[in-house]
C-alpha cells in the first residue's frame, strides 16, 4: 500500500498491531536486530517495557511438566538421592541405589486407592517402599538436580514434586520446584536462540523472569505456577541449557 504524501490521507500514520501468544511485550526478534544494531539491554527493554523500572527478586517457581504422565513420577537412583514427605514435617529418606544386594533400576512417585503418595523401586518389578503422609518429591542436595525417566529422560535442578492439585486429591502431576534463576537457565534458551546478541538473551532473560514473577504471584493458591509450553513460556530444564544464554542469565542475575 502506498502511502499518500498529499490530499485528505496525507500525514503521519499509527499502526495497531499485537504479536502471536500473549499479545504484548518483548518481539524477540525486535530485540535480536535491536542487539545486531548495537542497542544495549536497558534501551531494548525501554522500547518494549516504556515508563517501567528495575527491581530484584528471589525464591523458587512452580513449573508444571506437562508431558510427564499423571501419577507416575519415575526418576534415576542416585547416592544422594532422597524423597521428601511434606505431610510428616518435611521429613527426608535417603533411597538406596540396591535393596537386598540388587541394583535398583527406577525410583517412582505414584499414589495409591486411597490418595496417598507411595514411594516404589523397580528391580525386575515394581515394589513398593514407602508410603507418604503427604506429597512427596525428589530431592539430590548434592548433585543439585534430579534426573526424570519419563516421558523422556531430562535434569531439572530443584526437586521434582508429585503434586495433589486440591487436598484429597486421587491424582499427583510432576511439578519441578526450582530456583528462579536456574528455572529461566532453561527458559531463555528455548525462547531465543543462544547464538544471538548477548544485549538480546539479557533482555529475554529479564523478560522471562518477570513474566515468571507475574505467574508466581498470580497462582499462590495453585499447586504450581507456570506451565513449561508456549502456553506460558518453553522450559526445557537442563538439558536446554547452553553457555552464552546461562551467561546472560548470570549477567541479570536476580
Amino acid at each position: 500500500y502506498t502511502i499518500p504524501t498529499s490530499g485528505t490521507y496525507a500525514g503521519d500514520f499509527t499502526i495497531l498491531w499485537r504479536g502471536n501468544g500473549h499479545g504484548h511485550g518483548l518481539s524477540q526478534y525486535g530485540a535480536q536486530v535491536a542487539a545486531e544494531k548495537g542497542l544495549t539491554v536497558a534501551q531494548i527493554l525501554a522500547l518494549y517495557y516504556p515508563g517501567t523500572s528495575q527491581a530484584t527478586a528471589t525464591g523458587n517457581i512452580r513449573v508444571r511438566l506437562s508431558a510427564a504422565p499423571r501419577d507416575s513420577l519415575q526418576v534415576a537412583p542416585t547416592a544422594s538421592l532422597t524423597v521428601v514427605d511434606t505431610g510428616n514435617s518435611n521429613a527426608s529418606y535417603a533411597l538406596p541405589t540396591t535393596i537386598g544386594g540388587i541394583a535398583v533400576k527406577q525410583w517412582r512417585l505414584g499414589v495409591n486407592t486411597q490418595g496417598k503418595a507411595v514411594v516404589a523401586y523397580l528391580q525386575s518389578a515394581w515394589k513398593s517402599y514407602r508410603t507418604l503422609a503427604g506429597d512427596g518429591k525428589f530431592v539430590d542436595s548434592k548433585l543439585g538436580y534430579v534426573t526424570l525417566l519419563n516421558p523422556s529422560t531430562r535434569k531439572y535442578h530443584g526437586a521434582l514434586l508429585a503434586a495433589s492439585s486440591v487436598s484429597g486429591d486421587l491424582h499427583r502431576y510432576t511439578v519441578n520446584v526450582v530456583p528462579l534463576d536456574q528455572y529461566v537457565d532453561g527458559v531463555v534458551p528455548s525462547e531465543m536462540s543462544p547464538s544471538w546478541p548477548s544485549a538480546a538473551l539479557q533482555a529475554q532473560a529479564i523478560a522471562a523472569r518477570t513474566y515468571a514473577l507475574f505467574e508466581r504471584s498470580d497462582h499462590t493458591g495453585n499447586y504450581y505456577d507456570i506451565c513449561d509450553t508456549t502456553m506460558c513460556q518453553v522450559y526445557g530444564g537442563i538439558n536446554a541449557e547452553s553457555t552464552a544464554s546461562n551467561q546472560a542469565v548470570t549477567a541479570t542475575k536476580g
